[in-house]
């Protein structure tokens, strides 16, 4: 039977959690079926012994794509990305896993009776640094469609509950995503905020409010193992790379790199690692030279607001580009842009 699902595990070195993420996988109640596509980055520890251990006890649906030397996450993931084929797919990361043993029944059941969806998410549960559970998103039953992903207000969800229909590689990998435009791209485009925006662009997204997976942060997360000065940067360059990405179709995209990169503070700045610093010309520069675009959709988003908070709205978006043009004007004496 020609599986339905590809569920993508991108592994490295998780020996302690692979067993719990590839068990929750197998506990699945679900007439559909399903592989795993195991990504291995190399991995130095006993992560493929134990997945080995899985392949003998279920034959013939984990598949292992091996890497000759560590690639990093980004190209370990496209790998999976080119081969997964299937009508619908997902990411499971090799420490997060699955709590509701219906989420694949219940996510293929709605995908396929409503093929205008290209996102079905639900919520999910946080396994702090303390071992503490708690909720990490409290999301209603909800529905987001692209407008609503242009004005940074759109609902999804986490990489450990979303579910794809496979638009975009079941017909191969977009070139822009094989062969980057800008070194930073490959953070930008490897995790849940990138496929989500390649999804809703050709379809809506459907949340449902149940729990069905737990996300386990780790000091080996890329994101909450990141600084804060970190998470701001690299949530503007972010969205400066989908503006890009689209050809600069959407300039709402330049607003919103613009409303993070005002939580950017010097301060940020002075704390980012060396590693970072090359984002700051390219972020930047790009503001500088599409003022006048940027300009354009404040005014259009203080026009769409109610008049009770207007005299705010334009209150706060002018100290903001304040800010901006201070910081633009102290990066440039520097030297650094």
């Amino acid at each position: 039977m020609t599986p339905q699902l590809t569920v993508i595990v991108p592994l490295y070195n998780k020996e302690k959690y692979i067993a719990e993420t590839l068990q929750s996988i197998f506990m699945q109640k679900t007439k559909f079926s399903y592989k795993i596509l195991i990504a291995d980055d190399c991995s130095t520890d006993n992560s493929i012994q134990i997945v080995h251990e899985f392949q003998q006890k279920y034959p013939g649906i984990i598949e292992i794509l091996p890497s000759q030397e560590n690639q990093k996450l980004y190209k370990n993931i496209l790998k999976a990305y080119a081969v997964a084929k299937t009508d619908y797919f997902c990411v499971l990361d090799p420490d997060d896993y699955w709590v509701d043993e219906h989420l694949i029944e219940n996510a293929l059941t709605f995908l396929e009776a409503n093929q205008e969806y290209t996102i079905y998410f639900t919520n999910t549960l946080m396994l702090d640094f303390n071992n503490n559970m708690k909720k990490y998103s409290v999301s209603p039953a909800c529905d987001s469609v692209f407008n609503d992903y242009l004005n940074n207000t759109a609902i999804l969800g986490h990489t450990s509950n979303s579910i794809y229909r496979n638009v975009i590689f079941k017909h191969g990998l977009p070139e822009k995503m094989a062969n980057v435009f800008h070194p930073s791209c490959e953070e930008s485009f490897r995790g849940d905020s990138f496929r989500n925006a390649l999804h809703i662009k050709e379809g809506k997204a459907h949340g449902v409010p149940d729990y069905t997976s737990v996300y386990r942060c780790t000091e080996e997360g890329l994101w909450q193992g990141s600084t804060t000065s970190q998470q701001n940067l690299m949530t503007a360059v972010f969205w400066i790379n989908l503006w890009f990405y689209y050809d600069k179709q959407y300039p709402e995209f330049l607003l919103n790199a613009y409303n993070a990169n005002i939580r950017i503070s010097k301060e940020d700045i002075i704390a980012l690692p060396n590693k970072d610093s090359y984002k700051l010309p390219y972020l930047f520069n790009t503001l500088k030279e599409n003022e006048d675009l940027i300009s354009q959709e404040l005014s259009k988003k203080i026009e769409k607001e109610t008049n009770k908070k207007l005299n705010a709205l334009k209150y706060k978006y002018k100290l903001y580009y304040k800010v901006y043009q201070y910081l633009y004007k102290k990066l440039h004496r520097k030297n650094i842009i």
